[in-house]
């Protein structure tokens, strides 16, 4: 049996199939197989669900979380994201503009910058909420040791 139907063909006529001919099919094999690692897969396709659900919990977890701090750690919070140059109104449109350049990247099918943006969110905003959880648990040291937090309870 030959490589390529166009290589049988070429010997089913008596005729034979030269580096142009090999070189013809090897361009049609690999536009075939680009063509196909442009599209997402279905495992993918769930990872990006999952990841992207992951996100919008964290969120609203972290955002919860942020609702219980107390005043002075608010005013801390906000003076060392001054100290970075952030102000309160630079995070929305920070955060959209993470959102958009994700689903942007999901689009046009850019599968490493999109597993990087995504699961480097995922991985911020769990830091955010382990760093939130901590301070709270500090700041409630007192007590039976129990913190309210996000609508979870922490020992």
């Amino acid at each position: 049996m030959y490589d390529s139907k166009l290589c049988g063909a070429a010997a089913q006529y008596q005729q034979s199939c030269g580096w142009g001919c090999k070189k013809e099919v090897k361009k049609a094999l690999s536009s075939s197989a680009s063509s196909s690692k442009r599209a997402w897969g279905g495992f993918e396709k769930f990872c990006l669900f999952l990841w992207s659900v992951t996100a919008i919990a964290l969120i609203w977890v972290v955002l919860k979380q942020r609702r219980m701090m107390s005043r002075e750690d608010a005013i801390v919070e906000e003076a060392a994201m001054n100290g970075l140059g952030l102000k309160k109104r630079h995070v929305f449109p920070l955060a959209l503009g993470i959102i958009f350049f994700v689903l942007f990247a999901m689009f046009m099918v850019w599968k490493k910058l999109t597993w990087l943006l995504l699961i480097g969110t995922n991985v911020g905003l769990f830091a955010h909420f382990v760093f939130l959880r901590r301070k709270a648990k500090k700041s409630g040291a007192g007590g039976d040791g129990y913190v309210k937090d996000a609508g979870l309870e922490i020992s």
